[in-house]
């Protein structure tokens, strides 16, 4: 086994170690010294170090509480047991999906499965060992007992979706609209409790939870760097969906006031769904999706947390082929190496931006559902 492949599993793995010892899992350079420790314990030598720059433990304590009890293993067992539970939560999520809106169709199955494998961030959360598999499970199958009137599966899957609190937080926010109160206060107490659960063993829980908003705030402030020389574009900031990188391409330095146009966008997009909600004019999933897409806009996420927009397929599947091949012309540079195309082409300076693409992917995709609200077009039945 390659102890170096599961980068970002081996964050919330030595997280929740530290953790446990009642040690602050935040602390870079304690989390560096676990991994030797670690290293030294299972007889290799570490190739790189977890943390900073690139790869700093942001999770919540209420994610770390989950992880725990694979923590109490050895890595190499640890994370044996993560590569087989990854293709579990992907089956679970195309099946939560499927169930949801298709009943017997071989072919939707089918169609579901292939484009999650097909999507490019599907292998990268794969080689990564990124723990957005749990919470992608966990968010489809909190939609599906949603839409089966069950507040309880409900509440407490949306309680694990946000051990990843920013992709629940569009859930949490569709469910407000829909005063779904009982999900929304069962997932709030399931979180609650992984939390306190996190705070009783940390030995200074203020100081943990200083330290990982101040760690937030570093790793914000390097996302946005101007990019190395002799290359096109900062690596980073191709992996990020939010608007930022393009502010950033087009006027390198004005994003320091980036939160506080986040939060209009948001309040703008949800108030505009809400009135949607509220007036009738749209159905559940339209809605949910539009409100997806502005937090993907407005908010840090990594390219790979796209993966949600699986709800895409059902929604599309009964439209007209005209606004079908509107959105699949919008989706393909997700699908194909589309920077690797670029950097043959050897672009000009003023067009590096396309390697920002997945923004000004969301962008269409909003464009094409505001356009549908608007004309009223046939929907999904919610």
């Amino acid at each position: 086994m390659d102890v170096h492949r599961p980068v970002d599993f081996r964050n919330v793995y030595l997280g929740a170690q530290l953790l446990s010892a009642g040690s602050n899992p935040y602390d870079d350079s304690l989390l560096k010294a676990q991994w030797q420790l670690v290293a030294d314990q299972e007889g290799f030598t570490p190739k790189d170090q977890p943390g900073f720059p690139n790869n700093p433990l942001l999770y919540p304590p209420w994610a770390l509480t989950l992880f725990t009890p694979l923590a109490a293993l050895p890595f190499r067992t640890a994370y044996a047991l993560w590569y087989l539970f990854i293709p579990c939560c992907l089956a679970l999520s195309v099946f939560f999906v499927y169930r949801t809106y298709f009943k017997q169709s071989a072919l939707a199955l089918l169609d579901l499965f292939l484009l999650v494998l097909a999507f490019k961030g599907t292998s990268l959360v794969f080689l990564v060992g990124q723990p957005s598999f749990l919470s992608f499970a966990a968010l489809f199958g909190a939609w599906y007992f949603y839409t089966k009137d069950q507040a309880l599966p409900t509440g407490i899957l949306l309680g694990i979706g946000a051990c990843k609190i920013t992709l629940a937080l569009p859930l949490v926010v569709f469910f407000l609209l829909r005063r779904a109160w009982k999900p929304v206060g069962i997932g709030a107490a399931v979180g609650a409790v992984l939390w306190l659960i996190a705070v009783l063993m940390a030995d200074a829980p203020i100081e943990m939870h200083q330290l990982l908003w101040a760690n937030m705030q570093t790793f914000r402030d390097l996302l946005y760097v101007v990019q190395p020389v002799g290359e096109p574009i900062f690596f980073l900031q191709t992996q990020l969906t939010e608007l930022g990188v393009l502010v950033h391409f087009f006027s390198p330095g004005s994003v320091s006031g980036l939160g506080i146009f986040y939060l209009f966008g948001i309040l703008i997009a949800g108030t505009w769904v809400g009135r949607l909600i509220w007036t009738k004019k749209v159905d559940d999933l339209t809605a949910l999706l539009l409100l997806y897409l502005a937090f993907f806009l407005f908010n840090y996420f990594q390219f790979y947390d796209l993966v949600l927009l699986l709800w895409l397929y059902p929604l599309v599947r009964p439209w007209s082929r005209r606004w079908q091949v509107a959105v699949i012309l919008l989706c393909v540079p997700l699908f194909i190496p589309f920077n690797g195309l670029l950097q043959r082409l050897d672009l000009p300076q003023g067009l590096h931006f396309l390697y920002l693409h997945t923004p000004i992917v969301l962008i269409g995709l909003w464009i094409v559902l505001g356009l549908r609200v608007y004309f009223r077009a046939k929907v999904v039945p919610s």
